[in-house]
């Protein structure tokens, strides 16, 4: 069960279904999926969406082929300011300026 949400998360990141939702597909009440994933994986649902957004916009920044505008919506994001600020928050830089270090 707990794998199978982690599977749905992974395939789509960008366009995760909610965690009643999320919890409906896998046959677990909320309560049940918020606390095994965060057991089974270490870190609640919300969290790691977060970081895999973030781990896949840093990688098709690595590319360079996008624009930071077109990676933050790419990965679900409808904020570019609050996509910055995550992304600085966990690598430490912008986007566009991680952008510039990778061409």
């Amino acid at each position: 069960g707990l794998r199978r949400a982690k599977n749905i998360l992974d395939s789509d990141i960008a366009n995760t279904p909610s965690l009643s939702r999320l919890a409906q597909q896998i046959h677990l009440n909320e309560y049940k999926l918020k606390k095994g994933f965060k057991e089974l994986f270490g870190q609640p649902v919300y969290s790691y969406i977060i970081d895999r957004r973030l781990e896949k916009a840093r990688v098709l920044l690595e590319n360079g082929n996008l624009t930071v505008t077109e990676t933050t919506q790419l990965v679900g994001y409808n904020d570019l300011g609050r996509f910055a600020e995550k992304f600085r928050k966990k690598f430490g830089v912008n986007p566009s300026e991680y952008r510039n270090l990778r061409k």
